[in-house]
């Protein structure tokens, strides 16, 4: 047990091999072998640098007292990467515990024939407070497993990992009912990423629902292009020079870029219906979506906007739910949108009939903002 970061007063808990099944229903479960490690770091004679340490446990503490329990493992890898004694016994044993953090985890008790839920979340946001109303709605009738991921990784790195994720699931003995996938945000990408690269049919037969999807990139992510942008992107640039551990994954989503124009093209599109088959994968955009393309005001400073644009379209496809803004944080706040949700329930269910959006007075007009 650790009590209020003091020293542990019995031996730490063991962080289990990633093969290994592991339940959490809290985030507090999640990161208790952190925390033990954490803990034992500051207790150890030999550490020099005890600042970061403290540093690392008040971000923990942070995250699990917020209304938002982000969960930020790139952050605290960055900011335990950049000690000025990584290579001490106890901080090794720290960074291997957070390694060993990122993992799926099974939310219930596992029951045979059930379909299998899968939830990846976005950037800087955790599983639970993404998907708080999904690990309600679906427990009774899912086996509901969550991935933990550090978000700040490169997209193809993150994709590969989830991708083993999925064979470790075919290979467990939950594997005997349908893979069903809600993602957010960022972890539409990396679930795409994913089923793109995917040889052995892993994905086969899954139904995929994307909440806020950057659809062919983000909007926000443009200024790192090389292009005209840069003129007037100078505070955006020197914001990431300051935060470099962020450069990969703005990079990966410019819209501009190589990755979102390999994996947007028409190709790429038709290439995911073979994949998971027709029909199975749902879109659900918000409007007024920061990360959603937007008309330059000044044209000659994007002149790969139509581009853009029309990759946007070929990979919302047919089979896409528009919603009205729920609250201020449209992108953020959608994983809480009833309509979401409802959208979500009868695709996974495999009911054919047309969505038709419930008319707004009948709908929360604000959400957690």
């Amino acid at each position: 047990m650790v009590h209020a970061w003091g020293c542990p007063t019995v031996p730490q808990p063991n962080v289990p091999p990633p093969q290994e099944v592991v339940y959490a229903s809290t985030p507090e479960q999640v990161v208790a072998p952190l925390r033990a490690a954490i803990a034992a770091a500051l207790c150890a004679p030999e550490t020099t640098d005890r600042a970061t340490l403290r540093a690392a446990a008040d971000a923990l503490d942070d995250t699990l007292a917020s209304a938002r329990d982000a969960m930020p493992l790139g952050r605290l890898r960055v900011l335990l990467q950049d000690a000025s004694a990584p290579d001490e016994p106890a901080f090794r044993d720290v960074l291997q515990a957070l390694a060993r953090t990122e993992r799926a985890y099974h939310f219930n008790e596992i029951v045979a024939e059930r379909p299998t839920l899968l939830l990846v979340h976005g950037s800087d946001r955790g599983p639970f407070d993404t998907f708080a109303p999904y690990l309600e709605a679906f427990a009774q009738t899912h086996n509901v497993v969550f991935v933990l991921y550090d978000s700040f990784r490169p997209t193809a790195r993150k994709a590969a990992w989830l991708a083993d994720r999925i064979r470790e699931w075919r290979a467990g003995a939950d594997a005997s009912g349908a893979l069903h996938v809600v993602a957010w945000s960022d972890g539409t990408t990396v679930l795409r990423k994913a089923v793109l690269d995917d040889e052995e049919g892993v994905f086969r037969g899954a139904r995929i629902v994307n909440l806020a999807p950057p659809l062919a990139g983000s909007h926000r992510a443009r200024w790192v292009d090389d292009g005209p942008m840069r003129l007037i992107a100078f505070p955006a640039l020197l914001y990431l020079v300051r935060n470099s551990y962020l450069i990969d994954m703005a990079e990966d989503y410019n819209p501009y870029g190589a990755l979102m124009a390999e994996m947007y093209d028409r190709r790429a599109s038709e290439a995911m219906v073979q994949h998971l088959g027709s029909g199975s994968e749902l879109n659900v955009v918000v409007e007024r979506d920061p990360h959603a393309p937007q008309a330059p005001l000044v044209g000659f400073l994007e002149p790969g906007f139509a581009a853009y644009a029309a990759r946007y379209d070929a990979s919302l496809g047919a089979n896409h739910v528009r919603l009205p803004p729920w609250s201020e944080n449209p992108h953020q706040d959608v994983t809480r949108d009833p309509e979401a949700i409802r959208a979500a329930v009868r695709h996974l269910s495999g009911d054919p009939a047309p969505f038709d959006v419930r008319p707004a007075a009948t709908r929360p007009q604000h959400g957690r903002s």
